[in-house]
């Protein structure tokens, strides 16, 4: 059964996208990360480093 508000999932590609992604920490005016894009493939990895503090996290 279906309900009247449910709508249709696009199909599956396999893929994770990111478009346009903007953080800004709580409390703070300017963004850390700004327009950020990022696709990762399915079976492929992405690891985030650099320094202790830098906000990896």
């Amino acid at each position: 059964m279906e309900r009247p508000d449910a709508f249709e999932l696009a199909p599956l590609k396999n893929i994770i996208e990111f478009r346009d992604i903007v953080f800004t920490y709580p409390g703070s005016e300017k963004p850390v990360l700004k327009r950020i894009n990022l696709s990762v493939e399915a079976g492929h990895n992405v690891a985030i480093v650099g320094p202790n503090g830098s906000g990896k996290t």
